[in-house]
């Protein structure tokens, strides 16, 4: 199981269900990163 690849289909779903103004690019890059590293 590849949970890396789990949580970034939650992520995806998330920001297509979400509107882009509140969560931002900048954002949603940083907390990939954090993901990446923790």
């Amino acid at each position: 199981i590849h949970l890396i690849s789990i949580v970034r289909r939650k992520i995806d779903k998330f920001v297509m269900s979400q509107d882009r103004i509140h969560f931002p690019p900048e954002k949603f890059q940083s907390l990939l990163k954090n993901r990446k590293v923790g």
